[in-house]
């Protein structure tokens, strides 16, 4: 669980940052973009602040995990199935999240260290919607996990089945933060507010698919 919780998204977050700042390297080098280094030092930052999000979502996690495998000793068949799916979705949705993020950083790049930087943001940050949303379905599925411990759990391992099925269908939702990020690439001029409009729409279409999962699952970790 710990490579999950912690190793993939700090991974996930160090690939993204090393393919964004070489990215600005090339940028960096051409004769025209001498001016970008007092840019990049404030705006590049953000970027690798973001990359280190998923991270600390993760730690969060792996601690109240920790935490009740150490009160509650090794744990069971079906706490541990519910442990394991919750950590795999997690550490998916961190990875699809940090590569959508990485893509449009390196797609955007001179828009991001240049004054449309305030409309690359809110698209960048967009993805991370999907982290938010696993973070509280993991804290409602932590809070169902003394039910399977003990003598005589309170629930099966058919619920923890089920329990494991609301992160996989959530990482396979996650998959639209790339699709999103491809579609609001489309928009070539992102300096009207008739581009940005549409490039934010975009974005924000695929999130759906996280919105639909995140209610689907609260229905399914309700009705245990």
């Amino acid at each position: 669980m710990t490579f999950l919780f912690l190793g993939v998204p700090i991974l996930a977050g160090i690939a993204g940052s090393v393919l964004v700042w070489s990215a600005y390297s090339d940028l960096r080098s051409r004769p025209e973009e001498s001016d970008l280094a007092s840019l990049a030092r404030a705006r590049l930052p953000v970027f690798f602040a973001l990359s280190a999000v998923p991270f600390v979502f993760g730690l969060s996690l792996w601690l109240l995990l920790s935490g009740a495998e150490l009160e509650h000793g090794s744990l069971p068949v079906p706490a541990e199935t519910v442990a394991f799916w919750m950590a795999a979705g997690y550490a998916i949705v961190a990875v699809l999240v940090v590569a959508s993020q990485t893509w449009l950083g390196r797609a955007r790049l001179r828009e991001f260290l240049s004054v449309q930087f305030g409309r690359v943001l809110p698209v960048m940050v967009i993805p991370n919607t999907s982290l938010v949303f696993a973070v509280v379905l993991s804290y409602l599925a932590l809070g169902r996990l003394p039910d399977f411990l003990g003598p005589t759990p309170a629930l099966s391992e058919a619920a923890a089945n089920s329990v494991a099925l609301v992160f996989q269908v959530f990482a396979l939702a996650a998959l639209g933060k790339p699709v999103g990020i491809a579609l609001s690439l489309r928009v070539r001029d992102i300096t009207t507010t008739q581009g940005f409009t549409r490039m934010l729409s975009f974005a924000e279409i695929a999130a759906f698919l996280s919105i639909v999962a995140l209610v689907w699952g609260f229905l399914q970790l309700g009705s245990l």
